[in-house]
């Protein structure tokens, strides 16, 4: 064997020896081993090492030293020695490797390389023993290598290693295209969706994606316990328990055997956490006596009174056991184990694409073979043998692969695809066993098996096979919207002019065979056509292209000869399938009578319109691909057969024998669906009108709701009025009626279009209709229902521009009719669908508008109003602003005895038309007669506390109580404000919502509130009788049940007297500036009292995180902070701070360069396992850059007097955000202006003073604003909103607009020229903005730019060690003569300022600060000593002690 023919690996020969001695260390018996453990580079004199039982260590080192060595090898070989005995104490055995045989010449005078060898060996041992160690050194010279490749075990090391034309990257590659290649439609990379599916192949490989979500689900586990063991009072038992269960978790789990595909210990974890949940269980128990108890005392049930924190934490760690607990226990995991993956679906679903795709992904480390490739009925290796191509045994095969795979720390898996194609339904169950059995042998090997489901018995039968975890592949399930999108662009179809809502589509083979068929015809319309029309089209495709390739003329319609010929066999034999033979002989007949020489049947075959398959007996058949395809081509047959269909059904007749009775009915029930959409095509009458025998059972019924989907019916008879008002009366079936309908509401001409759903509904009154629409929507948010598929599709931001008019009104009218729900989740986001929607279709917006004027739910209405001002702020066109202006006007302000008496629904329509006249357009009436004072009226008087007891509280002791009379009950207590009923008897909604809404005028908030009750019940029409199981449901699930927010209807019609009553309020009482203070003021908007709850000016659902791991955007660098040093030496270190100059200035891959306006980037050493964020030590350097303008002639004075300046503490002037204003009011609003005036100390132009001397330095301009967006009640986002704006100078004198991308604005060109990157990745907070142009505009205006650089290098979370005090960093820059960036910075050594843990009231780095809501005071975290001296030190002065509350628990 010749050392220097090793394959190299990383381009390095070195490498490969290395990695060969590892492998073979690997495999070396030892005595009592525990652990085999790898070291990468620096390996610190140790390649690789097994740990004993008894704590010693068996070491190799491996030299690639081929030649006898030089002094300088001598020494790296010592230098190895010694680093290992300084760093594995333990060690008993140290084994070098070197691929060279000592010569042993024995010449005189002349020491030889053993002799070398045994003096060096006998230094070493003297080393050690003054170390107090006792190690045996022992070589592993070319001849024992040798010797242990030549075992049988080794065999495919050696092939591997010195085999290098064998299993390279490019083999792997050539092997893998051509599978992918031979796929051919069945694999189309742009036909890509991605699936949830797609997850249980992390496992399968094992790589990194699975570490991730295994370490994500342990650490939340740890960290949960962790918060249970820190802040709950827990009794010594119960401390102790918990304690010993995260012992034991920590005990089993390792990173390095995580990754080094060592067994994870499942079964360990289950013991564990069935413990661990036990222990849970127990001391929450305990704690929920304990407040049974004292709620039974204070008579009080709502509320934890003393426990309510240890009950929070121990159900975070319940949550965090159970998610662990079924990851541990999923497939996913399983695989990561046993690599070895049953893949079963049914024809169509995608089974090939997915393995073609993870192919695709997994590069080298995977081998696709087809099963087309498996010809004979010989031993599936041999098989491969010859379709790889190789010439080598098994086991130098397998063994090959394996090195390989463990070389590079990646599993290398088999995706055998379609195994029951090719021969395969011959061997596989002979083999199948002994082939896992003879993979398993290779711990770096897997392999992955694809099956059509009916094929899965008769090949991998349960009973004899017990190697693989089965999995089903449904298709694209809740993925339908997106593979729509993604075949529609693919197969170069117009996306249709309305949103696709049929479930069908979720099917992949329909999916392509709709496409197909669209493709064949050129459907410019892009209509979704019915059944009839689809399957014509798809026939009419197959027949073209099969007589372009069997050279037939396709007005022959062969496809349509031979698909009539197998349903006539069909028929004849009642079947549901055709043998193979019998049907290849059957369309043979046509081959020959057109003379087509190539088998019709097995054309059809790969064109989808049959497909064969196997019986559990062998015999091939075939049988339409697609089920619904096949009965509905059977039934059309049947009825052009059929010249009387008056008589055709009933007893004697020839279709009879389909609807005798229920059970053939079930048995034919395809066939019967097809029935309910033909038979009106054919005669105009129902196909239910001449089956009545069996009309009315419920799967009747069923089906001819399904047929619904694909019929176009422009009228509803009658007939089908009587039948549907039948079918209705069954609660499920109406439930999916409802369903059908909104599937069908975006569809023109449709009898059961958005019209017919508007009709119906608007026919109601409000308490009627809610009794019924609103249990129907509730969880309609929750599932892949047609409402939440018309939200996504309105709310995307595809382009709708295709899409007619009448298809938008039609979704419009649906959507509206959405927001009645008291689905906070669904409501919210169907107001920003309309608004995506309409936003450039202002004439469709004024019809809905128009259509929804007499709408009795105020819920509807104001909302309406919320998207007319979404849409307003984006209208570009005047006319049209002007044309909304002018019907907001008419509609809600002109001339009417009261303005509509909603605070918000005129907030909005008074939005409109400020923003047209801001926009220049001219109105015929004064802008100031939609502005406050509006006119209404309020009742002097109120009704008493009796009253409303008299009249709406029921006794829950009478004999006629029910249990959800509570529900009636439940609204007088809710709308009890704070002493509306003595001490302690309020209701949130009462005290939180209703009286701190009134707490700043001159009324009688607690009367107030009897009369809103009044309302509820009078006015709106609540029913306990009607209303009452729906919101005692909904108490008692839970308000925010699995994320989604729902509120009872009496809390709707609370929020709705509450509008009502604070508009009519506003008009007619005095208002003070606060609920503290005795200054009077007129009323402006709903901003003071601050009452707005959904911002309609921005689309977006959230912005950027940076915490988020994201690929790095050309924005953001990554600094070389060494996060490893020690932190006592790594707080001094200042030499790894990053550079400011290339934060400031970046350069986009355009090349083109931009300005960061502010920038917070920070950078931050990773957690550990368990560790609780911002409570352990870790290293963080963080930056705060903000910028300056300045005037020309101010502008060296500033920078003579700022060069010195520290800027820390965040004492000069910084952005401020304005919680009460919607994204888009900004510059222009009356709130903005407003606000403009009432915090003049947040202007934009502020003068900057000397500290010491007082004088004045320079006016300077602030670049930026903030929006800052958190509304509790707002749910169409998922997190707060967060974002950088430019300031009203630069937007005006810059003359900066809108875009159509949340935030980003665009320049006089529409090109976008300043943009926050976090508001659409993960990414730190900032905004840029392009240089050439900001230069311009600074020269233009005589100014210059300024950055001051704030930030710290720190030590977060460590409370313990007080002398690493953080360096402070403060700087100074600006655009020299030649624009560049420059200026430089300054490091501070802080004291510490900051209270420590030890200090019971202390607050630190990573507490969460909450003040007193009513005191108007915010919630934040702390994250730097800026904020501590900022955020807490001044507004502290300010409050009563008993105002703040400080807490780590937040």
């Amino acid at each position: 064997m010749n050392w220097t023919d090793i394959r190299t690996l990383n381009h390095s020969q070195n490498d490969s020896f290395e990695e060969l001695v590892c492998q073979l260390a690997k495999k070396e018996f030892i005595v009592s081993k525990k652990e085999f453990c790898r070291n990468g580079k620096p390996d610190g004199g140790v390649e690789c090492y097994w740990l004993q039982s008894d704590g010693r260590e068996i070491i190799w080192q491996a030299k690639f030293f081929t030649t006898s060595f030089s002094n300088t090898q001598w020494q790296q070989i010592d230098s190895s020695v010694n680093t290992a005995l300084d760093t594995h104490p333990n060690i008993s055995k140290y084994i070098i490797a070197l691929p060279i045989d000592p010569p042993d010449a024995r010449l005189s005078q002349m020491q030889s390389m053993r002799d070398k060898w045994n003096e060096r060996v006998r230094k070493w041992q003297r080393w050690a023993t003054a170390k107090g160690m006792s190690v045996d050194f022992e070589p592993w010279w070319s001849s024992d290598i040798i010797e242990r490749l030549a075992r049988p075990e080794n065999i495919g090391l050696k092939y591997f290693f010195f085999n290098k034309q064998e299993f390279t990257t490019d083999w792997f590659k050539r092997k893998n295209e051509k599978s992918i290649a031979d796929l051919g439609v069945r694999y189309t990379p742009k036909l890509n969706i991605e699936l949830d599916i797609a997850k249980i192949f992390d496992g399968l490989l094992r790589n990194e994606e699975f570490y991730s979500v295994f370490y994500s689900a342990l650490d939340d586990l740890l960290v949960a316990a962790g918060k249970v063991l820190k802040y709950c009072k827990l009794l010594p038992e119960h401390q102790d328990n918990i304690s010993k269960q995260v012992d034991n978790i920590k005990s089993i789990f390792s990173v390095d055997e995580l990754l080094a595909n060592v067994l994870i210990p499942v079964q360990q974890y289950n013991n564990i956490l069935k413990e661990f949940t036990k222990c849970c269980d127990t001391i929450t128990d305990h704690y929920l006596h304990e407040e049974e108890k004292i709620q039974k005392e204070h008579n009080e049930s709502r509320i934890y009174h003393k426990y309510g924190s240890e009950i929070h934490y121990l159900r975070e760690l319940h949550e965090s056991i159970d998610k662990f607990n079924k990851f541990i226990n999923s497939e996913i995991c399983g695989l990561a184990n046993s690599p070895f993956l049953l893949l079963e679906g049914d024809a169509g679903v995608g089974k090939s694409h997915l393995f073609a795709d993870i192919v695709n992904k997994a590069n080298e480390n995977s081998i696709l073979l087809l099963g087309q490739y498996f010809i004979s009925q010989e031993d599936p290796w041999i098989q491969i043998k010859k379709i790889c191509e190789i010439d080598c045994s098994e086991e130098e095969f397998f063994g090959s692969l394996n090195a390989k795979a463990e070389s590079e720390q990646k599993r290398i898996i088999f995706f055998i695809d379609a195994s029951n194609e090719g021969n395969g339904k011959f061997f596989w169950k002979q083999y199948i066993n002994g082939f896992i059995t003879s993979i398993k042998k290779y711990e770096w090997l897997g392999l992955a098996i694809s099956v059509r489901s009916s094929y899965t018995n008769l090949l991998f039968p349960k009973e004899d096979v017990n190697g693989f975890i089965r999995y089903r592949h449904d298709g694209f399930g809740q993925n339908r919207g997106d593979a729509i999108q993604v075949y529609f662009e693919a197969y170069h179809i117009p996306l249709p002019d309305m949103p696709i809502l049929q479930a069908e589509f979720q099917n992949p083979l329909f999916l392509k065979l709709y496409c197909i068929g669209q493709q064949e015809v050129c459907n410019k319309l892009g209509k979704i056509n019915h059944l009839d029309t689809i399957i014509e089209n798809y026939i009419s495709g197959v027949e073209n292209r099969l007589a372009s390739r069997l050279y037939y003329n396709s007005s022959l319609n062969i496809v349509k000869k031979a698909i009539n010929k197998i349903i006539r066999y069909i028929i004849d034999n009642n079947t549901t399938h055709v043998d193979y033979d019998t049907a290849y002989t059957e369309l043979n007949s046509i081959c020959k009578n057109y003379d087509i020489a190539y088998p019709l049947l097995d054309e059809l075959i790969s064109e989808g319109i049959f497909i064969k398959n196997i019986l559990y007996d062998g015999t091939e058949y075939i049988y339409f691909a697609y089920e619904r395809l096949g009965d509905y081509l059977i039934a059309k047959h049947l009825l052009e057969k059929i010249s009387n269909i008056e008589s055709t059904f009933i007893e004697g007749s020839e279709l009879f024998k389909y609807v005798q009775d229920i059970d053939t009915c079930l048995r034919n029930r395809g066939i019967i669906e097809a029935f309910y959409i033909l038979v009106p095509l054919k005669t105009g009458k129902e196909f239910f009108e001449y089956i009545p025998h069996v009309r009315d059972y419920y799967f009747m019924m069923e089906s001819f709701l399904d047929s619904l989907v694909w019929r176009q019916i422009t009228k509803i008879s009658d007939t089908i009025r009587d039948y549907l008002n039948l079918i209705i009366e069954e609660e499920t079936l109406c439930q999916q009626f409802w369903n059908i309908c909104l599937s069908l509401s975006t569809i023109p001409n449709h009898a059961l279009n958005a019209n017919f759903l508007h009709q119906h509904l608007n026919n109601y009154s409000l308490a009627d209709r809610d009794s019924w629409w609103i249990p129907f929507l509730k969880n309609q948010w929750m599932y892949d229902s047609p409402t939440k598929s018309i939200i996504n599709w309105a709310w995307s931001i595809e382009n709708k521009s295709h899409v007619s008019n009448e298809s938008v009104k039609l979704t419009a009218i649906t959507l509206a009719w959405f927001l009645s729900s008291t689905n906070r989740h669904l409501r919210d986001s169907a107001t920003k669908a309309l608004i995506c929607l309409l936003k450039e279709r202002t004439d469709v917006l004024l019809d809905i508008l128009r259509l929804f004027e007499n709408v009795n739910d105020p819920y509807i209405f104001e909302r309406l109003y919320a998207v007319a001002y979404g849409c307003a702020v984006r209208i570009k066109e005047n006319q049209q602003l002007t044309d909304l202006g002018n019907y907001v006007y008419e509609t809600i302000f002109k001339d009417k005895e009261e303005i509509y008496p909603h605070i918000l629904l005129r907030d909005y329509a008074r939005g409109v038309i400020e923003y047209a006249s801001y926009m220049g357009c001219s109105f015929s009436f004064p802008v100031k007669e939609v502005r406050p004072p509006y006119h209404s009226t309020l009742p002097n008087e109120f009704p008493s506390n009796e009253d409303i007891d008299a009249a709406y509280k029921l006794d829950y002791k009478d004999t006629n109580y029910k249990k959800y009379h509570f529900s009636q009950n439940r609204i007088l207590h809710s709308m009890t404000t704070e002493y509306g009923r003595g001490v302690g008897g309020y209701g949130n909604f009462g005290r939180y919502v209703f009286q701190a809404g009134l707490s700043c005028f001159e009324v009688d908030y607690n009367g107030l509130s009897n009369y809103a009750v009044k309302l509820i019940f009078e006015k709106y029409g609540y029913n306990k009788d009607i209303h009452g199981e729906f919101d005692n449901m909904v108490e008692s699930s839970s308000w925010y049940s699995n994320g989604i927010r729902n509120e009872r209807i009496g809390k709707k019609y609370q929020w709705i007297a509450f509008y009502e009553l604070l508009a009519r309020v506003t008009d007619n009482c005095i208002k003070h500036e606060s609920s503290y203070s005795e200054e009077i003021e007129s009323y402006n908007g709903p901003w003071n009292p601050y009452v707005r709850d959904i911002d309609p000016t921005i689309l977006i659902r959230n912005t950027g995180d940076f915490r988020i791991p994201h690929k790095q955007y050309w924005w953001e660098m990554t600094p070389n902070i060494d996060m490893d040093a020690k932190n006592e030496i790594w707080i001094t270190q200042k030499n790894d701070l990053p550079s400011p100059e290339g934060l400031i200035e970046l350069i986009d891959k355009n090349g083109e360069a931009w300005l960061a306006l502010e920038y917070h980037p920070e950078w931050r050493e990773e957690k550990y396992l368990g560790e609780e964020e911002y409570k352990c030590p870790k290293k963080q350097v963080w930056y705060q850059i903000r910028s300056y303008l300045i005037k020309n002639e101010d502008y060296q004075k500033f920078i003579s007097w700022g060069k010195n300046k520290n800027f820390s503490g965040r004492w000069m002037p910084e952005k401020s955000n304005w919680y009460e204003l919607y994204r888009r009011e900004y510059y222009w609003s009356p709130i903005y202006n407003e606000f403009d005036k009432r915090y003049a100390d947040d202007s934009d132009i502020c003068p900057i003073h000397d500290d010491t001397t007082k004088s004045h330095v320079a006016d300077i301009i602030l670049t930026t604003k903030g929006y800052f967006w958190e509304e509790e009640f707002d749910q169409s986002k998922e997190s707060a909103f967060n974002m950088n704006i430019p300031s009203k100078y630069i937007y005006d004198n810059m003359h900066l607009q809108e875009s159509d991308i949340e935030g980003a604005f665009l320049d006089k060109n529409n090109q976008i020229v300043c943009f926050d990157p976090s508001v659409n990745n993960n990414s730190f907070y900032s905004l840029l903005i392009k240089k050439d142009a900001f230069i311009e505009f600074l020269q233009n205006n005589q100014l210059q730019i300024v950055w001051t650089l704030l930030g710290e290098k720190q030590i977060i979370g460590d409370y313990n060690q007080k002398d690493l005090y953080p360096l402070e960093i403060s700087g100074l820059y600006y655009l020299n003569e030649d624009f560049k960036v420059s200026g430089n910075f300054s490091i501070y050594h802080q004291q510490s300022t900051c209270l420590h843990e030890d200090d019971e009231d202390s607050i630190d780095i990573g507490d969460w600060i909450e003040f007193d809501e009513e005191a108007g005071i915010y919630r934040f975290r702390i994250d730097s000593m800026e904020d501590i001296s900022q955020n807490i030190e001044e507004p502290i002065n300010e409050l009563n002690n008993e105002e703040l509350s400080a807490g780590k628990t937040k």
